[in-house]
């Protein structure tokens, strides 16, 4: 592949991404999300902004050793967030685990069942090295809370699944994620 087709590709690809990312925008709205977690819209474009973020501060700043120039507005030349790079690289170098996060307002018969269907969907939905490792529950007081650690988890652009149990309401029960476990550090296991 030549220089020149490398960079074709690449812009376009920079802009299928940032058309994807105004229209997800569009959707975080209550009546145009189409029965979608907002959770998962958020997390989507924040991943995209990163992808975004990320390789065009590279072409931008790389642009003379990689023979192309790149006519980018301003404010997308900023270097992404060191504290994500960090976050995913030291997340790779210590122990991964499975961890839970489970509402203690449940009966503990409930977490137990929300746990497990919380599980079954990550792995159903993300290839992980888990192989039936180390798995921790862990606990925090309701709902409320388990909305902050959903938007927290997103905001570090850690990949997580939200459970909402049906027979509740469709009220988020729980929450999975294959992690080093740095940022649940003060959370009590149950």
């Amino acid at each position: 592949m030549t220089r020149g087709n490398l960079y074709k590709e690449i812009k376009s690809q920079l802009k299928i991404w940032a058309k994807e990312i105004k229209r997800l925008k569009g959707t975080r709205k209550q009546d145009k999300r189409d029965g979608r977690d907002l959770f998962d819209i958020i997390c989507d474009i924040t991943h995209l902004k990163y992808m975004l973020d990320t390789i065009t501060y590279l072409i931008v700043n790389f642009e003379a050793e990689l023979g192309m120039k790149l006519n980018v507005p301003k404010n997308l030349t900023k270097r992404p967030s060191v504290r994500s790079i960090e976050s995913h690289q030291s997340g790779w170098r210590r122990s991964m685990k499975m961890y839970v996060l489970l509402r203690k307002d449940l009966t503990p018969s409930q977490q137990a069942v929300q746990g497990g269907h919380a599980l079954a969907e990550f792995l159903l939905n993300n290839p992980t090295q888990w192989n039936n490792g180390t798995l921790i529950y862990l606990g925090v007081n309701n709902e409320r809370q388990l909305i902050k650690w959903a938007h927290k988890l997103c905001d570090l652009d850690i990949n997580f699944v939200t459970w909402r149990e049906p027979d509740m309401y469709n009220e988020l029960t729980a929450l999975a994620t294959y992690s080093n476990g740095d940022i649940f550090k003060r959370l009590n296991l149950l």
